[in-house]
């Protein structure tokens, strides 16, 4: 009895979260075969030791232990357990990615308060004056920076934090968006599409459309044997949502497809798509026609991993 006493339980309940993700006292004194209070004192020592962080919210008296990067994982396991207005600061945190505490209404501003598993609060100096921000939990430092400074309305303030390239492709975007002449001369340009052109769109997909851009996802997806079973243009030219079957070893597989014609992903765009995933219960893929970086690529390993895929067009 002494000697069982005496047995190290840690490797064995770090192995068991690390594979299995956020769990409960009462699964780890299965695991173990040892009384609660046991296995309390085990994850205890380990949250100490800061290889186990623990949630702020409780799943059904009792808060979930987890290992740093199973942070999304929180999300479906605790959603159910928040209060009505907890939810509705809940969804439009992970809508937003930031919000401004000033610009909520009371109810929410306290509710907001209560989601520490997912609410980042930042607190910005502006002329000696505090200014409340809340940030998605897992949206990086540098990208709710940017978008603080868009909400305090300090344009010139961007250029330290993002490289002059990428300001000048935020810049350009934001001009096609302004500018309707340039998107009637867009218009234009596609009605003096070739003959050629207008043979293949056909013939490629059933859908009737002079969206260039839905006609490369289309070939891709045909390529690779994927079934689209519904499809929507957010933005022609530009963007897509799709719900898709990937054919799998064990059957195909129901995904979310976001298609992005874009030059530069961001870490944002990956967080948009998971987010619009997990509202439909469903992984998600985003399928584009620009660069990623090793920062993107490591984002989706250690956040999204196994939640979301990113597929060059």
């Amino acid at each position: 009895m002494e000697e069982k006493q005496k047995i190290d339980f840690k490797p064995k309940v770090l192995e068991f979260v690390q594979r299995n993700g956020p769990s409960l006292p009462v699964q780890i004194s299965k695991i173990i075969e040892r009384e609660s209070y046991i296995s309390s004192a085990v994850l205890s020592e380990l949250a100490n030791s800061k290889k186990i962080l623990i949630s702020h919210a409780k799943f059904g008296g009792s808060p979930l232990y987890y290992v740093p990067g199973q942070e999304y994982k929180l999300q479906s396991m605790l959603y159910p357990h928040l209060k009505d207005k907890e939810k509705e600061a809940f969804d439009l945190l992970k809508k937003n990615l930031v919000l401004k505490d000033s610009n909520l209404e009371p109810a929410i501003r306290v509710a907001i308060r209560y989601l520490r598993d997912f609410a980042v609060q930042i607190d910005v100096n502006d002329n000696n004056k505090t200014q409340i921000f809340w940030k998605w939990y897992i949206l990086p430092d540098e990208e709710a920076k940017s978008k603080i400074i868009k909400l305090m309305g300090r344009k010139e303030e961007v250029k330290p934090i993002i490289e002059q390239k990428e300001i000048k492709e935020v810049i350009e975007e934001k001009q096609e968006e302004i500018k309707p002449k340039e998107e009637v001369k867009e218009i234009k340009e596609e009605k003096q599409e070739s003959l050629l052109q207008k043979i293949k769109s056909r013939i490629i997909r059933k859908p009737k459309s002079k969206d260039m851009f839905e006609e490369r996802v289309y070939e891709y997806l045909q390529k690779n044997q994927i079934k689209v079973v519904n499809s929507e243009i957010i933005k022609k030219n530009k963007e897509i949502n799709m719900v898709i079957k990937l054919p799998s070893v064990v059957g195909d597989l129901t995904l979310f497809l976001k298609a992005l014609n874009k030059a530069k992903i961001s870490n944002t765009d990956l967080l948009i798509v998971h987010n619009e995933a997990q509202q439909k219960n469903m992984n998600g893929l985003l399928l584009t026609s620009g660069s990623s970086t090793k920062k993107v690529e490591e984002f989706i390993e250690k956040r999204l991993k196994g939640q979301l895929i990113l597929k060059k067009l």
